[in-house]
């Protein structure tokens, strides 16, 4: 198991994710048509889903994974870890090469959310939030951060 955080992972893992988005947007070619541009939003959603389930996987190989891209599986409704994921969330944003687009990761332990992700602007900061271990009578406290990228 990977000896990083849930909460490292997931950031990780969208900042990988959306440095792939940037890289096929920008190689892509000419969008000139409505056909180019659904056709960039499809190889762009599952290029981005296949490379996060590949990084979550490999750190967590006992979790269950949701994904907007695949269908789901009775194995997440018997898990107790389940990463929810959104590789693309703004996909005609992303083709207009707008920079309203991102990517979401959370992960949920027995029904309550410990981590999560959202990486708006592919090339943005990372927004992060992890459940803290303390808790109230009918408070959860979260701890949230702004992450950079990596250089």
């Amino acid at each position: 198991m990977d000896a990083r955080t849930d909460a490292e992972i997931s950031r990780d893992v969208a900042q990988v994710a959306g440095a792939l988005l940037l890289e096929l947007r920008d190689g892509y070619g000419p969008i000139d048509d409505k056909d180019a541009a659904n056709a960039l939003r499809k190889l762009a959603d599952r290029t981005s889903h296949e490379r996060i389930m590949e990084l979550l996987s490999a750190a967590r190989p006992d979790d269950a994974i949701l994904s907007e891209e695949t269908e789901d599986s009775f194995h997440r409704l018997e898990a107790n870890r389940v990463w929810i994921i959104d590789p693309l969330d703004g996909t005609h944003n992303y083709s207009r090469a707008f920079p309203w687009f991102g990517i979401s990761i959370a992960l949920q332990h027995n029904g309550h959310l410990l981590a999560g992700v959202g990486q708006r602007q592919a090339a943005a900061p990372v927004v992060l939030a992890q459940r803290s271990r303390a808790r109230r009578r009918t408070r959860r406290r979260w701890f949230g951060s702004t992450s950079r990228a990596k250089s």
